[in-house]
């Protein structure tokens, strides 16, 4: 569904389509009558303006709409479900509307709708945080994509311009958190030289980002010689090394970086040799970030390490 793209009241930004009451009537399968009778009667209604012109529903309002609807035909009554759609999710989603979210999210990103992107994710990470948005929104839908793109090669360009929509949201949502984290060494996050999916070490810096640790991260197909470079320039407590795949773990740059004297924590599916005495295999994100802090908590010196000035 095309529209004007508006500044609307709670993104702040230029990003998002608006829609007109009739196309969202339609997207809906209600009549304008009865929107305009939820606008008036329940205050769910469209929130963004465009210059000029009549007020339009933004992305957040369609959702809200689709909620209440949703309610209706589960059997709540109007007033109810309209309440529960405009004040049930001020501080947070309620688990209809994750999944309404991730529904939406997959139709943006197989129309390639980045702009409608960027507003589902800025919404959902504001209000969920980084790892609920990530298992009850994104994981669902990228491992979808995934399935269909390996299954029949469909989804492959839906697939990647979400993994970039979800990597600039990541980066839009921990910007402000990354300036007030404590002036210490960061933990370096960097895929393995010809790992190509960097996205769970983008969800990774997230996390702990919101739990206060600093980190700094190296996306995909990252030369060994940088990581190298890197450890030397900014003598990190702990080196994260992201695989996804057996065929991407590097477990000579695991041993040099180990002989250089650094802590090096190898992550993912593809790390499958066997642990290191004391070592347990991660895989998970949220043990990864388990990992990293329980790392740090044992490693007294990272907490005052400071970055070398150059």
């Amino acid at each position: 569904m095309d529209g004007d793209r508006v500044r609307g009241p709670e993104t702040g930004r230029f990003a998002a389509p608006a829609h007109t009451p009739g196309q969202v009537a339609e997207a809906l399968g209600v009549s304008p009558v009865t929107l305009r009778s939820w606008d008036s009667r329940y205050g769910v209604g469209p929130t963004a303006r465009v210059a000029g012109r009549h007020r339009r529903y933004s992305t957040a309002d369609l959702r809200r709409l689709k909620l209440m609807l949703r309610l209706i035909e589960q059997g709540v009554p109007t007033r109810e479900a309209a309440d529960t759609a405009v004040h049930g999710a001020q501080d947070e989603y309620v688990p209809s509307e994750l999944a309404a979210a991730a529904d939406d999210l997959g139709t943006a990103a197989q129309h390639l709708h980045l702009g409608v992107m960027a507003e589902l994710l800025d919404d959902c990470l504001a209000r969920n945080g980084v790892a609920q948005t990530w298992h009850t929104v994104l994981a669902p839908v990228v491992r979808d994509l995934g399935e269909r793109s390996e299954a029949s090669g469909a989804c492959v360009d839906a697939e990647w311009a979400l993994a970039g929509a979800i990597g600039a949201a990541i980066d839009r949502h921990t910007r402000a958190a990354q300036l007030s984290l404590p002036k210490r060494a960061p933990v370096l996050l960097a895929c393995c030289p010809t790992e190509q999916h960097s996205l769970p070490l983008r969800m990774m810096l997230g996390m702990l980002t919101e739990r206060g640790v600093p980190a700094v991260l190296f996306g995909e197909i990252v030369p060994a010689a940088t990581t190298l470079a890197a450890t030397a320039t900014v003598h990190p407590p702990l080196v994260v090394l992201w695989s996804m795949t057996t065929d991407t773990a590097d477990l000579a740059l695991v041993r040099r970086l180990r002989a250089r004297g650094q802590t090096v924590s190898p992550i993912g599916p593809g790390w499958t040799h066997r642990p290191r005495p004391g070592e347990t295999r991660v895989t998970d994100l949220d043990s990864a970030v388990e990992d990293v802090c329980t790392r740090l908590a044992d490693c007294p010196t990272a907490q005052h390490r400071a970055p070398a000035d150059h």
